[in-house]
């Protein structure tokens, strides 16, 4: 992978909105440095002038596109600004705390090679643990299946989301009302206009999964999203309080390679992704 030659056309522009987290995005910046993809790229990432530490982080990488998001800190705002900003054919989103393996881009781009028409993609989150609790599995396993997530049409997450520039910018990029839940507002609504999104399986991105506690404080902030864009119907209200479906919980356990817990194991587990949508539900609730 080289970055981009100003004389070259590209096709994967990286954008990855960047707010006090910089021992992550290093990391994640290393991962790109190691893409064995032999195209061109270019890497935006998009700050706040508030931030700390960023004349250092631009002296460490020069070959890197930093844009300033002006604004408020607001990661779909700085998603828009980049996007504005990018050149590339196909705009790949990511989070600062994602962590692409080596052949994310090469498997990406070998799926549009076979596949020409296509017009955006989301690949395998692959999520990492907090801990070897066997509650700070629940993040995992609660969403972040995008197989599951497009074939249901409940919309897939930026921090994982390839998509035609083109297209992007006919659907008016991301609402910026809220900081959270923007992302699947628009993925809901080009799987509702059947703009297919591609699941690609060998592309992965690792992503720092939440522990149990944290994850029940986000789970307001999610709700608070979903409420403000009126995005819950009666029957996801109703399904909201019931536990996950056993064929459901099944096939994110297998997603997640969780199948060699025990029936007990299993059972706490259930009940404890039982509690975090629960939480969710009256979020929601309390949110209209």
């Amino acid at each position: 992978m080289t970055l981009k030659d100003s004389k070259i056309d590209i096709k994967f522009s990286v954008i990855i909105p960047y707010y006090q987290q910089k021992a992550a995005l290093v990391k994640c910046l290393g991962a790109l440095s190691e893409q064995d993809y032999n195209g061109e790229i270019e890497i935006l990432i998009v700050y706040h002038p508030s931030e700390e530490h960023i004349d250092q982080l631009k002296d460490d990488y020069p070959s890197i596109k930093w844009v300033i998001n002006d604004q408020r800190p607001n990661p779909y705002i700085s998603r828009n600004i980049g996007a504005r900003e990018a050149t590339g054919i196909y705009l790949c989103f990511m989070d600062s705390s994602c962590f692409p393996q080596p052949n994310w881009l090469t498997e990406l781009d070998s799926y549009i090679v076979h596949n020409p028409r296509v017009q955006a993609l989301a690949g395998k989150i692959e999520v990492v643990p907090h801990s070897d609790a066997l509650k700070d599995q629940a993040h995992g396993v609660l969403y972040l299946n995008n197989k599951k997530n497009i074939e249901r049409k409940y919309g897939v997450p930026a921090g994982h989301l390839i998509i035609l520039k083109s297209v992007f910018e006919q659907y008016g990029g991301f609402k910026t009302e809220t900081i959270s839940g923007n992302d699947i507002v628009l993925t809901r609504r080009l799987l509702e206009e059947d703009i297919n999104i591609h699941y690609v399986h060998s592309a992965v991105v690792e992503y720092p999964g939440h522990g149990y506690d944290e994850l029940k404080t986000k789970m307001s902030k999610y709700a608070g999203g979903v409420a403000y864009h009126n995005k819950r119907s009666l029957k996801g209200t109703i399904y909201g309080f019931l536990p996950m479906r056993l064929g459901l919980f099944n096939e994110n356990l297998q997603y997640r390679e969780l199948n060699d817990l025990g029936r007990i194991k299993k059972i706490r587990l259930w009940f404890l992704v039982w509690g975090l949508k629960l939480r969710f539900n009256l979020g929601v609730m309390q949110g209209y």
